[in-house]
């Protein structure tokens, strides 16, 4: 089974589109993702264990926010294989 079953043609045009941007990486899951802004490379790295604290947007298709931690005015924490 694809990993885009059950997505609406608006959701699949949208992923096209996106995974044409600089930056943009689409893994073999369809999960696409871009990073803004990396950290040093000698620095630590991140395990499954550990949580991180980082800043998100998220919105709807037609642009509409319905979650941000910069309106908030502090990152998010998440656990290394949570959501993210």
């Amino acid at each position: 089974a694809s990993v885009y079953a059950g997505t609406t043609p608006e959701g699949l045009k949208f992923l096209e589109e996106n995974a044409k941007r600089e930056g943009v990486v689409t893994l073999n899951s369809g999960l696409q993702y871009r990073i803004l802004k990396s950290g040093d490379p000698s620095g630590q790295t991140a395990t499954r264990s550990d949580k991180v604290e980082c800043h998100y947007r998220g919105t709807l298709m037609d642009g509409t926010e319905f979650d941000s931690s910069y309106k908030r005015g502090r990152p998010a924490t998440f656990g290394v294989t949570q959501v993210i």
